[in-house]
């Protein structure tokens, strides 16, 4: 799965940012959200993209300061993120555009247009965009993009004066400024209990960078792609949190964020003698493959703990019965070590 989400989360700006829950828009073969910058929780951008048979991502987005972004994801692309590229845009037989477009990433550049209106009007009613720069070129078609780019607009001024507000509880992925409230050594031993409950000899620890690019959370992750699954336990705050199903919607989008197919969701309370838990089930359909997440979270005291294994199309654990009861045991063995 490629994470596209990023591309759409760093359109208006380089600075990461976060999804805005329910504000999803979808048009055709368009697709998006809106974002908040990072570190204000402050509205940046609303963003949609598209994909193309040959490969390129388009992206497009309104952004606070009344500027539009234009963005390209193409494999074809071999750049130096921070390189900035001179770039025209053609637009049917208006007049161009004209700017220097920065590279995110090395198959990834955005550019800032500042007329706002101008741009917006050719690119709602445009039929081809063509893109002409030193990194190379691209053509792409227009149709969908004035109910894409009018729900867009939309989308802009109806968050324009949003402001994240502080969660009771937040999903693994939102954590990245607070620490665990359990040792990090606590963590491992549930991991390497985890792995061991499945019998699974080939494994390894993803690094620390990897875990929090995943996690986004002071977590502990493993792999094994001979077995098909990846897993990681995750413990926060629960900050007065008293009904775990009070973060479902933040722990669904974190779990169907990286599909680019079909995604199918669902959720369901977990009986555990002593802790309140609830599972979190995420199916996404690319293609010929699926993929499917288990989500686990349980509350003990003041902490709530998140198991998740993730299944790949060649996971040896195929029955849906089977991973269940995986995911609950893993549960139950995260809440009795802190308990302990």
């Amino acid at each position: 799965m490629r994470l596209l989400l990023a591309p759409l989360m760093m359109l208006a700006t380089a600075a990461y940012a976060e999804y805005i829950p329910g504000s999803d828009i979808q048009i055709g073969n368009w697709k998006g959200a809106a974002y908040t910058y990072d570190d204000t929780g402050a509205f940046s951008h609303c963003a949609v993209s598209a994909s193309y048979v040959s490969g390129d991502t388009l992206l497009l987005s309104v952004n606070e300061n009344a500027t539009v972004t234009v963005g390209v994801v193409s494999p074809g692309l071999k750049l130096q993120p921070g390189q900035q590229i001179p770039v025209a845009l053609y637009i049917d037989r208006r007049a161009p555009f004209y700017g220097s477009a920065v590279a995110v990433d090395t198959d990834f550049a955005t550019l800032v247009l500042p007329d706002f209106a101008n741009a917006l009007t050719a690119l709602q009613k445009g039929r081809t965009l063509v893109i002409e720069s030193t990194a190379g070129s691209g053509t792409y078609d227009l149709t969908g993009t004035f109910r894409a780019l009018n729900q867009t607009l939309d989308c802009a001024v109806r968050h324009l004066n949003y402001r994240a507000k502080p969660n009771a509880s937040a999903p693994p992925v939102d954590q990245a400024s607070s620490s665990s409230p359990v040792d990090k050594t606590l963590l491992f031993q549930v991991a390497t209990g985890m792995i061991a409950d499945m019998g699974i000899s080939d494994f390894v620890y993803l690094s620390e960078a990897d875990t929090k690019a995943l996690f986004n959370s002071d977590a502990v992750a493993w792999n094994s792609p001979s077995m098909g699954i990846l897993g990681g336990v995750v413990a926060v705050s629960a900050n007065g949190l008293e009904q775990l199903r009070q973060t479902d919607a933040e722990d669904l989008a974190f779990l169907s964020e990286a599909c680019e197919g079909e995604v199918a969701t669902t959720a369901r309370n977990v009986s555990m003698t002593d802790y309140q838990s609830r599972e979190l089930r995420s199916i996404c359909v690319e293609g010929d493959s699926s993929t499917e997440s288990l989500l686990n979270k349980t509350l003990v005291g003041e902490t709530v703990l998140y198991t998740l294994l993730v299944f790949d199309s060649t996971s040896q654990f195929s029955e849906p019965s089977v991973r269940q009861d995986m995911s609950e045991q893993a549960a139950f063995r995260a809440a009795s070590f802190v308990k302990e």
